[in-house]
């Protein structure tokens, strides 16, 4: 299977997890699942945007070429891949924002599940302090 297939093949199985999940989301009583979901997804959106980084230093290589084989006899660089320089370089610089999006919302997940945490936190220290008789105030 090629890669660009294989790829594919991978979001779109991404996009069919997250069909999933919108629908389990939707049940009565799925808030209890968030402070996990938020981990795992924390850790997908991660390895995502490490990807989307790995797709841009992939099409890099053709800035190196240029380098390589620009000679001050040439008025304009070559293109590689049928792109010129500019396209190029738009290419890098989109497949580098969609990685640090990706990073972002992994950072999002984190803060999100670090608030839950101190919630829950400050919710089970109501429910221990409200279970203890109260001191009369004699």
């Amino acid at each position: 299977m090629d890669t660009p297939k294989l790829l594919h093949d991978r979001a779109s199985e991404i996009s069919e997890a997250a069909r999933t999940f919108h629908t389990a989301a939707g049940r009565p009583g799925s808030h209890a699942g968030a402070p996990g979901s938020l981990e795992s997804l924390e850790d997908a959106l991660q390895a995502l945007s490490a990807a989307w980084y790995q797709l841009a230093a992939d099409a890099a290589p053709g800035i190196r070429e240029r380098q390589r084989t620009r000679s001050s006899e040439v008025p304009s660089w070559p293109h590689v891949d049928g792109l010129s320089r500019e396209e190029e370089v738009r290419l890098i610089g989109t497949l580098h924002d969609v990685g640090a999006a990706f990073a972002r919302c992994a950072r999002a997940c984190r803060h999100g599940r670090s608030r839950l945490d101190r919630s829950r936190g400050a919710e089970v220290a109501w429910l221990e302090v409200s279970d203890r008789p109260a001191k009369s105030a004699a």
